[in-house]
């Protein structure tokens, strides 16, 4: 949110660059604003110095960018782009390293604190280099995982220049590594602090009056309820609450804010959470007048959570033309209906508002049997309908057109799409049917998926083949 956390930034800024300690541990709950806050930080260190001060940013994510492995590796190649001192340096120990090496302190050593320490004389003394690692949490747990903490437990050591600054939620083996030691000074991001309820409240306030601009009901309702401080103290310092709330009571400003001042006022931040996506939800279906539509909200949240995890991301368009083939209508207005928690990326592809939403959906002593959305269940349902809408297009064509692929990134190359050769969602269910396949557990159990992949086994594997053999080759020399 533009104008928050202003007192935090500060005194981050003023870490960076007179703080004793060589990391800076940020920490709060879901929903508390860490991302946004990593985001500001960037902005600042961009622009700190007469060059800038932002050697790195690295964001984990649960469904694209969660395997530790990949952390040193991202790292230099960030911190190559950063300064050509270090591209040059890291480089030269590149062909040092022996490939056995997979533990990632080794590859830390010898990949990044090895080039630095080259580059150290000459960078010292030209101000400090950023690196940002956000959404810690988000990391795959296991061995990996800890060295990885380990890692960003130690630092940079004697490169006292290099300021790292990490952020997640509050973990067990997080909370353990990370503040253990001295050279760590730590933030907690609290919900109940001075500047983050006034921030909030202010946010509201200020986005209250743009929704009730032309409403003169509105905004007597708004000024006679205290409409801004009831909702305030409903957010339990939460920034992502105060965000999707606004979104939700812009779509329908009159009901929808009656209907969330009379529930009550939550008394912790995760009870804050699960009213506020309940209400966003029943109202959608409640809205609707149709009772039945609940199962259709949750066959589109879990077809975007399991299109976000498979693949680099699912659009509208691909969901409106695949969907319906599990019996799932009226997709863009579903979509419209929920947009104070289903969002577009600047990619154009859907996905959920934040992540604690997720979480919401896939607690069922949270969300109830309504909303739950069971992960197998519907990878397997979106796979039976990537398949049946591929198997209609088979069915429907004579002559199958030809295919032209980007064999790096495995899909049809995008100008082809908008020549009109292939529908949008045709290309994805034929790009992608096997690879959801592929990550169903039991499909031996499911008679419906076992009948449709025999179908395309049987009848449509060969033309498949010779339209994906671009694809195909490079992976199975791969796989090999």
């Amino acid at each position: 949110m533009p104008g928050t956390r202003k007192e935090t930034l500060q005194l981050i800024t003023h870490w960076i660059a007179n703080g004793e300690q060589s990391v800076l541990w940020i920490h709060g709950l879901a929903g508390t604003g860490k991302s946004s806050l990593m985001g500001s930080l960037s902005d600042v260190a961009l622009e700190m110095g007469l060059v800038s001060w932002l050697g790195a940013f690295i964001r984990f994510d649960r469904f694209k960018y969660s395997d530790p492995t990949l952390f040193v590796k991202t790292l230099a190649y960030e911190l190559a782009k950063f300064d050509d001192r270090l591209a040059k340096a890291i480089v030269d120990a590149v062909p040092k390293r022996m490939a056995s090496h997979t533990q990632l302190a080794t590859q830390f050593s010898e990949l990044v604190l090895a080039p630095l320490e080259v580059c150290t004389a000459e960078m010292k003394d030209e101000g400090p280099v950023v690196i940002l690692v956000d959404g810690v949490d988000e990391c795959e747990k296991g061995g990996k995982r800890s060295e990885l903490l380990q890692i960003l437990a130690s630092g940079f050591g004697k490169q006292s220049f290099v300021r790292l600054i990490v952020a997640s939620r509050m973990e067990e083996d997080i909370k353990k590594t990370l503040r253990r030691n001295p050279h760590i000074h730590v933030i907690a991001l609290d919900t109940g602090s001075v500047e983050t309820t006034g921030d909030i409240k202010h946010f509201i306030e200020t986005s209250l009056l743009e929704i009730g601009e032309d409403d003169t009901e509105f905004q007597e309702f708004c000024l006679a309820t205290n409409a801004s401080l009831q909702l305030a103290d409903r957010a339990s310092g939460l920034f992502i609450w105060a965000s999707t709330i606004i979104a939700f009571i812009a779509h329908l400003p009159m009901e929808r804010i009656s209907r969330i001042l009379q529930t009550d006022v939550p008394t912790t931040a995760l009870k804050a959470l699960t009213t506020l996506y309940q209400v966003a939800l029943t109202s959608v279906a409640d809205e609707t007048g149709d009772e039945d539509i609940k199962p259709s909200i949750c066959a589109l949240l879990g077809s975007i959570i399991v299109g976000t995890n498979q693949s680099e991301g699912i659009s509208l368009s691909v969901l409106e033309g695949i969907l319906p083939h599990i019996g799932i209508k009226h997709v863009r207005s579903l979509v419209d209906k929920m947009g104070s928690v289903v969002a577009h990326d600047f990619q154009g592809n859907l996905r959920l508002i934040h992540k604690s939403f997720d979480d919401f959906l896939m607690d069922k002593e949270r969300c109830g049997n309504d909303w739950y959305i069971e992960l197998e269940a519907h990878r397997q349902s979106f796979t039976i309908a990537c398949l049946r809408r591929l198997s209609s297009w088979y069915e429907d064509t004579q002559i199958v057109n030809r295919f032209k692929y980007e064999s790096e990134r495995h899909k049809v190359v995008q100008q082809d799409i908008d020549a009109h050769f292939i529908d949008v969602d045709i290309a994805y269910a034929s790009n992608n049917w096997y690879l959801y396949a592929l990550s169903c557990n039991n499909v031996s159990q499911n008679l419906t998926l076992v009948k449709l992949l025999e179908d395309i086994f049987t009848n449509y594997l060969l033309r498949w083949v010779e339209d994906h053999i671009g694809t195909l080759l490079p992976r199975s020399l791969f796989w090999a």
